[in-house]
């Protein structure tokens, strides 16, 4: 189920990426290159680099982690001492070196957006304050810190809640002696029922029980993006320097097709059989996860000239092997596996807005346009999904993702409600007792688990493709 929706999120910004080709989020500085048997304190990114007596540079301390920025192999910023022997890091003369001439940069303390000037450094007249707005800078805008009025867990039995501005989150909220927290809301705790309908066998049988989504279609949701691929050479960042010389163009060409057709299951078909007896909660749909697969025919030509762009990057990236086994994936589908079916509720949303996506009208991920293809994807409302509690006997999983950059943001929801579990005895023959990430968590920290009855072998299988993607 949410490699479903993992599955139409990677397919649809796959698609993106042909017209929104460099998305760098981290916008490092780094010093240009200069001629010279004179070794010069310089910056590598946000770090310094500083000459020893006998000419050799080391790394110093990474300035980012003071909330600096590196100019010439020192740290300056807020609350830098200044050398007197030095200039003054206030005074707007000091140059600071910036790597994307033109466009605008973040600095390394995230705080700023900047433009990075034809000279190679930035331009201390064109600035955005982000942190003045309550904001910090991601691929050189501002953006919220995190989504207004959203929450999240903060462990197994609080939330946090982020402020209505977007500036930050508030302080953390405990849930009742008898709660727990899935999707950011305390929910009661989960209580296992081996009579629950969730789990039970089900089956489908209907020409809605899957759907197709042809290139042609994919290309028609893009809108118009003719005026953007003269721009791409202007995106690419200095170490995909071999992009430049990709004919986009004849990419979209390729996928512009009635032939390159993906094939899917619906889960939540109006044909479904054996889950009738279930009531899904508010914002959820019923559905019955099956044996079946994500299949691609007509992709080899498009697939091949993909695989060519990638060698041409890093030509080490796709060996022998592995471009056999990327293109043996293709070419056999993605497996989902429930031994007789599994009955469940959940809810898929999906949304895209502002940046680029608004600027050359493209739909792809937007679900209230009519030519976005998530129309035939979400199936519920997550933002009444992730608060409602599960049906008797249910375990609840809510994932939130939410990114936002200067070309494309959007907005991933998906919540789901399985036979809660204490071991393989209360789950049904073919289903084990497994520990499932609750959600998603944030970065550095660790994932809150709970216990879900589920088919193994689809565990082993993603697991395996993982593995096999990795080596």
């Amino acid at each position: 189920m949410n490699m479903k929706r993992n599955f139409f999120a990677l397919a649809a910004m796959a698609a993106l990426s042909l017209s929104f080709v460099a998305c760098d989020d981290d916008n490092d500085t780094e010093q240009p290159s200069e001629q010279t048997d004179v070794c010069k304190d310089t910056c590598a990114g946000s770090v310094p680099m500083v000459c020893d007596a006998s000419g050799n540079k080391t790394a110093g301390t990474d300035c980012a982690l003071s909330g600096q920025m590196c100019a010439n192999g020192k740290c300056i910023g807020s609350g830098d001492v200044v050398d007197p022997t030095q200039p003054d890091p206030s005074d707007p003369t000091v140059k600071i070196p910036c790597n994307d001439k033109g466009v605008m940069t973040c600095d390394a303390s995230k705080k700023k957006a900047v433009k990075c000037g034809e000279d190679g450094y930035l331009d201390s007249d064109s600035v955005d304050d982000c942190e003045a707005k309550g904001q910090i800078c991601r691929a050189g805008a501002c953006v919220q810190y995190c989504t207004p009025n959203a929450r999240k867990c903060a462990g197994d039995t609080a939330y946090k809640a982020c402020k209505a501005d977007g500036s930050a989150w508030e302080a953390v909220v405990s849930c009742g002696a008898n709660e727990e927290c899935s999707g950011g809301y305390c929910n009661p705790k989960a209580e296992v029922k081996a009579d629950t309908k969730l789990g039970a066998e089900c089956s489908c049988t209907g020409a809605d029980c899957s759907f197709t989504i042809t290139g042609k279609e994919i290309v028609t949701s893009l809108g118009d993006i003719s005026m953007i691929i003269p721009m791409i050479s202007t995106l690419i960042p200095p170490e995909m320097e071999a992009l430049k010389n990709v004919d986009f163009k004849g990419l979209l060409d390729k996928l512009n097709s009635d032939n390159f057709i993906i094939t899917a299951p619906n889960f939540f078909s109006k044909s479904n059989q054996g889950c009738q007896d279930i009531v899904a909660p508010a914002g959820m749909t019923v559905g019955c996860l099956r044996d079946a697969k994500i299949t691609v025919s007509g992709a080899d030509e498009l697939l091949n000239a993909i695989l060519d762009i990638v060698k041409s990057i890093d030509a080490t990236l796709i060996d022998a092997e592995l471009e056999k086994y990327v293109k043996d994936t293709v070419a056999g589908g993605i497996e989902f596996k429930s031994n007789g079916g599994y009955c469940l509720t959940a809810a898929i949303d999906i949304n895209g807005y502002g940046g680029m996506l608004d600027t050359f009208k493209v739909t792809t991920l937007k679900k209230d346009d009519p030519n976005s293809l998530v129309n035939r994807m979400n199936t519920g409302d997550h933002s009444k999904a992730q608060s409602a509690p599960c049906p008797e006997g249910g375990q609840k999983y809510s994932y939130t993702v939410n990114e936002q950059t200067a070309y494309a943001n959007f907005d991933v929801g998906f919540d789901m409600c399985l036979k809660a579990c204490a071991n393989d005895d209360d789950c049904r023959p073919g289903y084990k007792c497994i520990p499932i990430p609750a959600e998603v968590p944030e970065e550095g920290e660790t994932a809150i688990t709970r216990k879900g009855c589920f088919d193994p072998t689809t565990i082993d299988y993603f697991t395996e493709m993982s593995e096999g993607f990795k080596d």
